[in-house]
């Protein structure tokens, strides 16, 4: 009996240290943290690196057993789920505010590096696909993203993870207009004015982000590396 309590009580032991083990490498803290002074800069050049080290933060807390059951099943990367292209045109772009210059972008580590030709017209031919196979920290779910000036305008705050929308309308002025024509056409029913829409766009979103009562779940901000121009588009949250 003795000897049968000490082999279960080994094999206990034993597991315990394993997902101690386990945990030691799969606990990451919540979205509320901000990005470590170790930060990891984005591969992607249509995603901000403030943008990529928050993604790798952001972790919910039940993902930690999704971490330990990826290890013992290998799993592909989270990608850009579902997501809806759509174009920026000169009318958007007349409406829409603005970095003033190159410098005063968000960085982007992989951006600072030359688009090749195949780059280039993978863009203008399939974006979407582009999207669809990029390995992201977390999946991104059913975002709206915009091509501006034949270039996937890169990411800079998802739901909050990445330069704040304070800091953005500090930079370029109010968020209120920052809306996608293409994207606006999408809402409501057969008998939602649009004209209606676009006089509102994200006015009252805004305002209670302002207010602190809206957090940014089921927003994106983007910028276009070239014009500079900012948009505000709609996801699915994260969850």
């Amino acid at each position: 009996m003795l000897l049968a309590g000490l082999g279960i009580f080994a094999v206990c032991f034993t597991i315990a240290l394993l997902v101690l083990w386990l945990l030691r490498y799969t606990i990451r803290p919540t979205a509320h943290h901000t990005a470590t002074a170790s930060s990891t800069p984005s591969p992607h050049r249509f995603v901000s690196d403030a943008v990529f080290q928050n993604l790798l933060n952001r972790r919910h807390p039940a993902a930690v057993f999704g971490d330990l059951a990826a290890r013992l099943t290998p799993q592909s990367p989270p990608k850009v789920l579902t997501p809806t292209v759509v174009k920026v045109t000169d009318d958007d772009k007349a409406r829409l505010p603005a970095f003033t210059d190159s410098a005063s972008l968000p960085k982007c580590a992989a951006a600072t590096s030359p688009q090749s030709a195949s780059e280039r017209h993978s863009v203008i031919t399939d974006p979407k696909s582009i999207l669809e196979h990029t390995d992201l920290p977390v999946q991104l779910r059913s975002p709206v993203w915009p091509v501006c000036c034949t270039t996937l305008a890169m990411l800079i705050n998802s739901e909050g993870a990445g330069m704040p929308l304070s800091a953005i309308e500090e930079a370029v002025g109010p968020l209120d207009m920052a809306f996608v024509n293409a994207e606006i056409a999408t809402w409501g029913g057969p008998h939602t004015s649009l004209d209606a829409l676009r006089a509102a766009g994200w006015q009252n979103i805004m305002a209670s982000i302002r207010d602190g009562g809206h957090k940014g779940a089921g927003l994106n901000a983007f910028t276009c590396p070239h014009c500079y121009s900012v948009m505000l588009c709609s996801c699915a949250p994260f969850r």
